[in-house]
C-alpha cells in the first residue's frame, strides 16, 4: 500500500488530497486502518480490479466509484502503420513547443475536450476546475523536464500532447485535440504521430493511462498496438464538507 500526498492537486483544487494505492495483497483491514489514519478533504483509492468485497466496504465508509484507469504499453518495434493512417498522417507535423511558447498551448486549454474527466464529472468541481487542475500539471512535469509537442497542419495548432520519459519508456500523460479543429481521424492522428516521434528519439515502449470514461482513445489506441497491462478501479470520499476552498 503507498499513501502520497498529491500536493499538485491541493493547489488546483484547493483542499487536502491524498491517494492510496492499494497492492493486490493488502487486506481490506489494513485498507481501512490507513482510511482512517488519513487526513484529507479528497482521499482518492485506487485499487485492483476484481475484488468485489473490497468494493463494498468502501461503498461502506461513503467512497463512490469514478472511473475504471487501463494501464497500456506499446513495443515501437512492433508498431505498423496501414496506409489509410499514413495518408491521414502526411497532412500534420508533430512539433516540440519550446519552453517559452508553452502558453500557446497553456493559453488553450479550455478548448480540449476534457469533459470525462473524474474532476470535470464530479459536481463539487466541475470543468473549469478541472482544467485549471490540467494546465497547472503541465506546467508541474515541464518544470521536471517534461515536454509539450503541438499537432500542426498549415500553421493551426490542432492538438498536443504532454510527455514525460523515464528511461528508454515515454509516457505520455496528457493529449487532446482542440474542439475547433474539425479534421477526420484527427485523434488517430495525433497517437500515431507520437509514436513516429518517440521512436525518431530512441524510446523502445509507450506507457499510457486512459480512463474508462474515455473510451475512444483507448480504442485508438488499442487500434495502433498498445496493449492493456493491468486495470484498477479508482474510487474517491469528499470530506469535511463539499464547498469552497479548504485550505
Amino acid at each position: 500500500m503507498k499513501v502520497t500526498d498529491l500536493f499538485w492537486d491541493s493547489e488546483s483544487l484547493e483542499r487536502k488530497c491524498v491517494e492510496i494505492r492499494v497492492n493486490s495483497n493488502d487486506s481490506i483491514r489494513e485498507l481501512l486502518a490507513e482510511i482512517e489514519m488519513t487526513q484529507a478533504d479528497y482521499l482518492v483509492v485506487k485499487a485492483p480490479a476484481g475484488n468485489f468485497e473490497l468494493n463494498r466496504a468502501l461503498s461502506d465508509i461513503g467512497f463512490f466509484f469514478t472511473e475504471s484507469m487501463f494501464s497500456l504499453r506499446c513495443n515501437l518495434g512492433d508498431t505498423k502503420v496501414n496506409m489509410v493512417t499514413q495518408r491521414l498522417s502526411s497532412h500534420f507535423s508533430l512539433e516540440l513547443v519550446p519552453g517559452n511558447q508553452s502558453h500557446l498551448i497553456i493559453e488553450r486549454m479550455h478548448e480540449a475536450a476534457f469533459a470525462t474527466d473524474r474532476i470535470a464529472l464530479d459536481s463539487v468541481f466541475g470543468p473549469k476546475v478541472s482544467n485549471q487542475r490540467y494546465i497547472k500539471w503541465i506546467e508541474h512535469e515541464l518544470l521536471n523536464g517534461g515536454e509539450l509537442l503541438k499537432l500542426d497542419r498549415g500553421g493551426d495548432i490542432m492538438g498536443f500532447i504532454a510527455t514525460k520519459a523515464d528511461g528508454d519508456e515515454a509516457s505520455p500523460f496528457l493529449s487532446a485535440t482542440f474542439k475547433s479543429a474539425v479534421y477526420p481521424g484527427l485523434g488517430v492522428v495525433l497517437i500515431q504521430k507520437s509514436l513516429q516521434h518517440y521512436r525518431e528519439m530512441g524510446f523502445k515502449t509507450v506507457r499510457a493511462d486512459i480512463s474508462s470514461n474515455n473510451m475512444a482513445p483507448l480504442r485508438v489506441h488499442l487500434t495502433l498496438g498498445f496493449g492493456i497491462e493491468h486495470q484498477v478501479l479508482i474510487f474517491v470520499r469528499h470530506t469535511n464538507g463539499l464547498e469552497g476552498p479548504l485550505i
